[in-house]
């Protein structure tokens, strides 16, 4: 019996903080207004960005449920990216100040904790988790590329900011695209398109400043690693790249193909070793491949 109040006793704490919370929720974000509030925060923070949510209801026991969240270009209000069924669920241990967020996007699922310090005016997203979304969908936010990108993408990391310069923060993660495929706007080894089978790797982002490395792309033919810098410029067709790698051919690839055996032993006998070092540079909307140390 003696254990049994000590439990009874934090079921019943237990239960005062989960309706603490639910009552807080609604008082300080009523369905009504709660979309008004998160997208005057996020467009504080990166005022590049115009958010829009959609209706919104309550999920028991005390979450809000947002329809959707279109996120467009405040320069000339091109939709971007749209994310649905946003979830917001404050957590038990934040009172007010951290939450859980899901939602959907293009086939794949988002989930990360938030975790707001109003008095430094900061924020931090932690456990970011994006799955299973098909990059060909994103047509909005590629669609200077001018060519067909493929393949299902997921990111997992960290990122923290402030509200008053969110875009200039810093974060972290790996990434991973399976089943891709993409036309080259140049040719690579006499190859016009890619068959990707994966592309890993880790990332940290610093003041608009991507830093790559370990990274690994596997094709049908070849297997090339890579690492190098992103500078985030305006649109993701603007993005410069300053990459550098080693392309190692696969033998079997080879015999099925003569005309590249005899280009890839010229490479080989050039740099005097079996990988072909390579760079890129130019912007994702116009890469420029060549072979070499750049």
């Amino acid at each position: 019996m003696a254990m049994m109040v000590p439990v009874r006793r934090l079921f019943i704490y237990f239960m005062y903080g989960l309706l603490l919370t639910g009552v807080l929720l609604y008082v300080r974000f009523p369905k009504e207004e709660a979309g008004d509030f998160l997208a005057r925060k996020l467009e504080a923070a990166f005022p590049a960005i115009e958010c829009s949510f959609g209706p919104a209801g309550y999920v028991a026991p005390y979450s809000v449920l947002f329809k959707h969240l279109l996120v467009s270009r405040r320069i000339d209000g091109n939709p971007l990216i749209m994310f649905k069924d946003v979830q917001v669920t404050p957590t038990l241990e934040g009172l007010g100040r951290a939450y859980t967020v899901t939602a959907t996007l293009h086939g794949g699922t988002v989930r990360t904790e938030v975790m707001i310090y109003p008095f430094r005016k900061d924020f931090e997203f932690s456990g970011v988790e994006v799955a299973g979304v098909r990059f060909e969908e994103l047509e909005s936010l590629t669609s200077g590329v001018k060519r067909e990108l493929f393949g299902t993408f997921g990111v997992t990391g960290q990122y923290s900011g402030s509200w008053q310069e969110g875009a200039k923060g810093k974060g972290s993660g790996q990434y991973v695209l399976v089943e891709g495929k993409t036309v080259l706007r140049q040719p690579i080894l006499t190859l016009r398109e890619l068959e990707i089978k994966q592309v890993t790797g880790d990332f940290q982002y610093t003041d608009k400043n991507i830093t790559l490395t370990n990274g690994v792309m596997k094709t049908d033919g070849f297997t090339a690693d890579y690492g190098g810098n992103v500078q985030v410029i305006g649109r993701f067709s603007g993005w410069r790249l300053g990459l550098n790698g080693n392309l190692e051919i696969e033998k079997e690839f080879l015999k099925k193909k003569p005309r590249i055996l005899r280009v890839v032993k010229r490479l080989q006998k050039q740099y005097q070793k079996n990988q072909i070092p390579f760079y890129m540079k130019g912007t994702t909307g116009n890469p420029r491949f060549a072979f070499g140390s750049g």
